[in-house]
């Protein structure tokens, strides 16, 4: 198995990532009304504290 982990600032990931990012957490973490634009609005509410996304990839091979 390969596993990739990645650590990426909010604000430094390009749009088309973090919008890759949202369908995934909205169809991963599935909740009535979720959806990858719910989570967008979400993750961008301004605050004072950047908001650091630690992602983990793994290939596990071909599933049935």
């Amino acid at each position: 198995m390969c596993v990739c982990v990645s650590s990426i600032l909010l604000e430094e990931m390009p749009e088309e990532s973090f919008q890759a990012a949202c369908a995934l957490w909205a169809a991963v973490f599935a909740k009535e009304g979720r959806t990858a634009e719910t989570v967008a609005m979400e993750r961008k509410l301004p605050g004072d504290v950047a908001e650091m996304w630690h992602l983990v990839w793994t290939d596990q091979g071909h599933r049935r």
